[in-house]
């Protein structure tokens, strides 16, 4: 369509391709102002304007001039003898887009049989689905975004299994955007990789020198024995043999050398999404590569991280180096312990890399065929298996929590307690202090480098002649610990703790500003008042302001609590509240330091500290936890794992979606 200023090219109707027409179309008819005589809100005015009316006639065979011209000349009888846009709308939208139940059939058999061949362009076949997805949507039958995704990756060749494999592994059903931006980006690299492969080759193939002696292997003079075509028949025959399973127990080492680079590039590919607890048996991996830091069992720092190189060509760091313990699950049901040595930690790595070249050197031998791999010992006895999903072969294991989390069920119960001492973890052993706590009192912790980086020695406050508490809430002991930096998730750089002097019970809030303290005051007096039937009669601080204010020694004089508050600048006369603060603090730093976690969730570690803290043993308290001196009932610790580790939440059945 033209108006001599500027040209707008509309692709003609074909039958096939309506919905993307009428797009087209319509904002064509806009751009000239004659959308609204097609669509009957702009009517032909009185017959005594005539200016107005000569004008109204010609938008109006403009209009229709434009529908016509963008309809391919096969379809023109369809317009014939209509002199209206409006009625030649109507008769194109009947006609292609009628909601009959014969139509909406004729485009659901299109969809289930679309499919993109192997070469074709992505971007026309994510085009002809778009039409069928519009085409569907015109008829009042329009698909989810789920059922969208779901039609265009089962549309796909072998070519693109890969990531379908890795967007399957998803936790959520994809965008439809993400969807189109990933194929279309796996289609460059696709081609990028084909023609810088063939580049690559003869070009390696052109700058090789020519041998002037006999080949060791066939005899023949002008090549070396890796170029060698008779060897390479003999390794492809040995490949062939392999695969029909006449030599089951041909090591790694005996496959087809192509294996190798291959498999490299596959991975590298899949590494842009995927499960970090996903073990991959890799062939060309030189060495066994983990993600996740709590995984190993024994594990070091590396003094300088190492340069890991991926098959598409990306660089990772690895920082430390261990061993990683998982269950292989077998044949049967059975289940066996497997301890991998010597495993580089990467944590951008998206899926975990079983090293082939590895195990062959510890005298393993792996044997793979069209389902998957197997992994034997020495005395042929399967290890491991692994399943193939696409090109990739997926370790049937899981994490063994005693490794995945420290090298013994001791260092295990150090971490989930949030680093508590080993004296204090003997005695909640000892005296069987919690149930479910199966700690060996016999037994050592190992040494705990977050215990290291998050406790640091000061010298103990003196220890006073004062007299303890006979009641509950007879005396509490309060202290306002922050500045503390970086905020914490929800803006707060301060917490207050309220400690009951007789169980040693301790409450924690976290604050965005000291104002907020009589606040929280108030709010804790109601609960633990209403809680116990008890009454609080005298409050332990120091002078800070927080506590001087006006309102609060009014609020505490109404109420009857005696306020006793420490001597300036002497921080032991409320020394049990400093010492709690800095038990949290260390808490909260090895906490944080040996979960990787970043700094700004003090709060929520501080939180879970204080949860820890009431269920240790204190030495102010004989023979019992705080919460057992509080509550009068034993606490239970068999739920407690250990802080910072993975964890999944079920969503309701109601709020899922079909695919979820």
């Amino acid at each position: 369509m033209a108006d001599g200023r500027s040209t707008v090219a509309i692709v003609p109707l074909n039958g096939q391709n309506y919905g993307t027409w009428k797009v087209q179309a319509k904002l064509a008819l806009l751009k000239e102002g004659l959308w609204g005589i097609v669509q009957g809100t702009e009517t032909a005015p009185a017959e005594e304007n005539a200016d107005a009316r000569a004008k109204f006639v010609g938008h109006r065979d403009k209009a229709l001039a434009t529908l016509g011209l963008s309809v391919d000349p096969t379809l023109l009888y369809l317009l014939d003898g209509i002199d209206d846009p409006k009625e030649a709308w109507k008769k194109l939208n009947d006609q292609f887009c009628k909601k009959t139940w014969a139509n909406k059939l004729e485009l659901r058999k299109k969809l289930h049989t679309l499919r993109l061949k192997e070469g074709e362009s992505v971007q026309e076949h994510i085009r002809q689905m778009t039409e069928l997805f519009r085409g569907l949507a015109e008829m009042d039958s329009p698909l989810t975004e789920e059922d969208k995704v779901v039609y265009l990756l089962a549309s796909l060749p072998e070519s693109f299994s890969v990531l379908v494999t890795a967007l399957e592994a998803s936790p959520e059903v994809p965008k439809m955007e993400v969807v189109t931006e990933r194929l279309l980006h796996e289609e460059r690299k696709l081609i990028s990789r084909t023609g810088a492969g063939e580049e690559k080759a003869m070009t390696a193939k052109d700058k090789r020198p020519r041998k002037k002696g006999p080949c060791h292997h066939c005899g023949k003079l002008g090549h070396y024995k890796r170029d060698c075509w008779k060897l390479a028949e003999k390794k492809v025959e040995s490949q062939k043999e392999y695969n029909s399973g006449k030599h089951k127990t041909s090591k790694v080492t005996e496959l087809a050398d192509s294996s190798g680079d291959d498999e490299v590039l596959v991975v590298g590919h899949a590494l842009s999404v995927g499960a970090s607890g996903s073990w991959i048996v890799d062939s060309g991996a030189t060495c066994h590569m983990c993600s996740t830091r709590e995984s190993f069992a024994g594990y070091r720092r590396l003094l300088k991280p190492e340069k890991v190189t991926l098959g598409d060509g990306r660089v990772l760091e690895a920082t430390g180096r261990g061993t990683v313990r998982l269950l292989m699950r077998l044949s049967g049901g059975k289940v066996k312990r497997c301890m991998l040595q010597d495993v580089l930690h990467v944590p951008d790595l998206s899926y975990n890399l079983v090293s082939v070249s590895k195990a062959s050197e510890m005298g393993k031998v792996t044997e793979f065929d069209e389902s998957g791999c197997r992994i034997r010992n020495s005395g042929g006895e399967v290890v491991a298996v692994a399943t193939r999903c696409g090109n990739l072969y997926f370790l049937d294991c899981q994490a063994y929590e005693q490794a995945n989390v420290a090298g013994s069920s001791e260092d295990l119960w150090h971490r989930r307690y949030g680093h508590l001492g080993s004296d204090s973890l003997r005695q909640l052993a000892t005296e069987q202090l919690v149930d479910g706590f199966d700690f060996d009192s016999q037994k050592q912790i190992s040494f705990c480098e977050a215990c290291t980086e998050g406790k640091h020695h000061r010298s103990p406050f003196p220890v006073g002649g004062g007299t303890r508490a006979e009641e509950t809430l007879d005396l509490v002991h309060t202290d306002v610990c922050g500045k503390l930096s970086p905020k914490s998730a929800g803006g707060a750089e301060y917490f207050v703790t309220f400690i009951d002097d007789k169980s040693r019970y301790v409450w924690l809030y976290v604050l965005k500003n000291k104002g907020e303290v009589f606040s929280k005051f108030c709010e804790w007096k109601a609960m633990v008042e209403r809680s116990t039937g008890r009454k609080l009669k005298v409050l332990r601080s120091d002078n800070g302001g927080e506590y001087t204010s006006g309102e609060f020694v009014e609020y505490l004089r109404s109420e009857g609590i005696r306020h006793e508050l420490t001597v300036p600048k002497s921080p032991q006369q409320n020394g049990v509240a400093e010492r709690l603060n800095r038990t949290l603090v260390e808490m909260t730093r090895s906490m944080l330091a040996g979960s990787g976690l970043p700094q700004k969730l003090w709060a929520e570690t501080l939180s879970t500290a204080v949860y820890l803290r009431n269920r240790s043993p204190s030495k102010a308290v004989k023979g019992m936890t705080p919460f057992e001196s509080f509550h009068g009932k034993k606490p239970y610790v068999g739920h407690l794992r250990v802080f910072g580790c993975v964890c999944y939440a079920h969503i309701a059945k109601d709020e899922r979606k079909k695919l979820d």
